[in-house]
């Protein structure tokens, strides 16, 4: 649905389209089959203090959905730069800091 100012937020559609398995293609990985976090994942997430722990649940909820073979134990085989261009590339960042703004 559409008003004069575009697209109209629809948090029915947004719950929907969370369930379904979501394709990233990124330069260095490929193709990226997961499934977004939901907010019910995030608070189960805060939970979890180890954070080995924490990151290795995370990758699975994020990976699991769309790749139904893969088991929680096999992510610790994963090498460590595809575990982090993974969370690089499949969470949203916001507390990374912003570049500076340059005085002109």
């Amino acid at each position: 649905m559409k008003d004069k100012e575009g697209e109209v937020f629809n948090p029915l559609k947004a719950i929907e389209d969370a369930g379904k398995i979501h394709v990233l293609k990124d330069k260095i990985l490929g193709k990226v089959r997961y499934t977004p976090l939901s907010n019910s994942d995030m608070w189960d997430l805060t939970s979890i203090e180890d954070q080995k722990a924490k990151t290795t649940e995370i990758l699975f909820r994020l990976l699991s959905k769309a790749n139904p073979l893969l088991k929680k134990e096999d992510l610790s085989k994963l090498p460590m730069t595809t575990s982090a261009r993974l969370l690089t590339i499949l969470l949203p960042n916001e507390e990374a800091p912003k570049k500076p703004v340059e005085a002109k």
